[in-house]
């Protein structure tokens, strides 16, 4: 298993329910937006709204900030830095908040197409349990 499927199970455990990786290719491309046709949208906002982001951080935060870094003694490079570092924290946050909102709209058509193609994971190791009546999973044991 690579680095790229381990970290795809954490963040999408619905994957495990589809047990080739070609089964699960085929449900991220049928369930992901992200980079699909229909993205285009998010792709344009995103960068739209990092834009305006750059223009209201540099005229209300940025410059006031600067001016009164300066004007309270702070050495010009510590407050370049602040800036820098400050611009940086945002805009990871704010990618990281569009992934993982990403990733939860995934799961949740994840969850659909397992539905519609009659896939009943065990909850604990994935295992399909379609047609089992023992009330156990085969796989590990755990109790359904």
């Amino acid at each position: 298993m690579s680095l790229r499927d381990g970290f795809q199970d954490w963040l999408l455990p619905e994957l495990k329910a589809f047990r080739s990786q070609k089964d699960r290719n085929r449900a991220f491309g049928k369930c992901s937006t992200l980079f699909s046709k229909e993205g285009w949208l998010f792709w344009i906002l995103l960068v739209g709204g990092a834009s305006i982001w750059a223009v209201i951080w540099r005229h209300s935060i940025a410059l006031p900030l600067a001016e009164y870094l300066i004007l309270a003694g702070v050495p010009k490079l510590i407050g370049v830095m602040i800036l820098v570092l400050s611009v940086m924290l945002v805009t990871f946050g704010i990618v990281v908040a569009v992934f993982c909102r990403e990733a939860s709209a995934i799961r949740k058509r994840l969850r659909k197409l397992m539905a519609e193609e009659e896939i009943f994971p065990c909850i604990s190791c994935y295992y399909n349990l379609k047609g089992n009546v023992s009330g156990v999973c085969p796989e590990c044991g755990e109790k359904i």
